[in-house]
């Protein structure tokens, strides 16, 4: 069985429903879709983002946060 499905909130959310019973061990394989066909973006979003102030940050500042962060994980 093939279902579609997206994320939110950081959780896979089926498009559609599925009846399994609780407890249903499931395998879950992801396939990344191609960006042509990811959804339209709604104008108030655009709006909305258009709205917001503009950022502070250089982007050296936002490189030296990257890089900091990353050496926080240690090494591979």
């Amino acid at each position: 069985m093939t279902y579609m499905g997206h994320v939110e909130k950081g959780a896979i959310v089926l498009d559609e429903p599925v009846a399994l019973p609780d407890g249903a061990v499931v395998k879950i394989e992801l396939a990344v879709r191609d960006v042509g066909a990811a959804r339209p973006v709604s104008k108030e979003f655009l709006d909305l983002v258009s709205a917001l102030p503009a950022g502070t940050r250089t982007k050296e500042d936002i490189d030296r946060q990257i890089k900091e962060e990353r050496a926080s994980w240690g090494e591979p």
